[in-house]
């Protein structure tokens, strides 16, 4: 499933950037202005944010399975089958997590003192009720 992912957005990426190039290229001479670079950066990183989620979500619980004693690759495998069948969940949780941190920031970095604690707090929760649910270790 993760290469498909992959697959599809290269094959949306890669004419949307021909076409994008185009567009900057035909703009440009048209018009008189200079090339932007901000069509392209666009096209590029939504489709890199999109991968870079999914990588990042697959392999959630590889750090604390490494501090448990797995290796690097059998961690990430371990986290793989972790996360199959709860994507969506384990997707929201880390939304969660993010928000967290976003909120402590916000709150003139002070409030990170406060969040990042409560954040790590339910990461491990999570990865405890997950880790015994998935029949792990």
């Amino acid at each position: 499933m993760f290469w498909l992912l992959i697959a599809i957005v290269l094959v949306i990426e890669i004419p949307l950037l021909i076409y994008s190039v185009t567009y900057s290229l035909s703009h440009a001479l048209t018009t008189g202005r200079d090339i932007t670079a901000e069509p392209i950066y666009w096209l590029l990183a939504i489709p890199t944010m999109i991968v870079v989620a999914a990588v990042t979500l697959r392999f959630a619980f590889a750090y604390p399975l490494v501090a448990e004693g797995y290796g690097v690759l059998d961690a990430m495998r371990v986290s793989n089958q972790m996360v199959t069948g709860r994507g969506w969940y384990t997707f929201l949780v880390m939304l969660l997590l993010y928000l967290i941190y976003v909120a402590g920031a916000l709150a003139l970095i002070v409030g990170i003192l406060f969040t990042i604690p409560v954040a790590f707090t339910i990461y491990g929760c999570y990865y405890n009720a997950v880790k015994a649910e998935a029949g792990v270790g």
